[in-house]
Order: structure tokens, then C-alpha cells, then sequence
């Protein structure tokens, strides 16, 4: 991974919650308390600046890397087609032992500036060839 790519903004601007994405997510978990669940994790964060956009900033190799951590924080679950800010940087690259370390931070807030919604995802990438 790219240990420059500390502090890139990967994403900033308004992200609308689309109401047929959270009736999918609810349809998908099929829960008696699908609709709440789906309201509180309506998307997965880093890839609102688009896979690509992600896997470039952070120069991870699909072949040696994997997702091993979802972290959240939230202040309310969000609304149907509800415009929030969100912002998506990298917050740290590291390295440990023979893998490196790439965590990705979201944070969403409402028109007011009250926090929404933060994730905190972390990548891991096998050294070597």
C-alpha cells in the first residue's frame, strides 16, 4: 500500500440516501426489524468515491489485500433520500510485521452538521511476492 496516501480526501460532497437502496437492504436482510438495520448502515462508506477511486489511493493490490475491519459510530440512523455531507479520507497506512495496514475513514453529517454516521474500515495487504 501507498503510506503516502495518509490524509488523501478520497471523497467530499453531498450523498443522497437513496430510498430504493435502503428497500433493497431491508428486502435483502428480510428481518422483522430489517427496515431499522438498513437505516442504520445504508452503505459502505469508502466506496462512495467509487472502487477504483479507493483502491488506487491506496495502491492495494486486490491479489494480497482483504477487508478485516468495519467500525461505526452512529448519531441517528438516516432518513429516506435524506442529503447528508460525507467526507471519505485515508486516515492511516502502516506497516506490521509482514502486512500493511490501510484504514479508511467516513463520516456523514446532516444539513445541520450533526454527525450521522462515522466508519472506520481497515484493509490489510500481504508483503511480498
Amino acid at each position: 500500500m501507498n503510506e503516502s496516501a495518509k490524509a488523501t480526501v478520497l471523497f467530499s460532497g453531498a450523498y443522497r440516501v437513496a430510498a430504493e437502496k435502503l428497500t433493497e437492504m431491508e428486502t435483502a436482510i428480510g428481518s422483522p426489524t430489517a427496515g431499522v438495520t438498513a437505516r442504520r448502515v445504508p452503505f459502505f462508506g469508502p466506496v462512495i468515491a467509487g472502487e477504483t477511486n479507493l483502491i488506487t489511493a491506496l495502491g492495494l493490490r486486490m491479489d494480497r489485500g482483504l477487508l478485516v475491519g468495519q467500525d461505526y459510530e452512529w448519531g441517528r440512523p438516516v432518513e429516506a433520500d435524506e442529503v447528508l455531507q460525507v467526507e471519505i479520507r485515508v486516515e492511516d497506512v502502516f506497516t506490521k510485521g509482514t502486512s500493511q495496514f490501510g484504514v479508511v475513514l467516513t463520516e456523514a453529517f446532516d444539513a445541520d452538521g450533526k454527525l450521522v454516521q462515522r466508519q472506520r474500515t481497515t484493509f490489510i495487504e500481504r508483503l511480498g511476492s
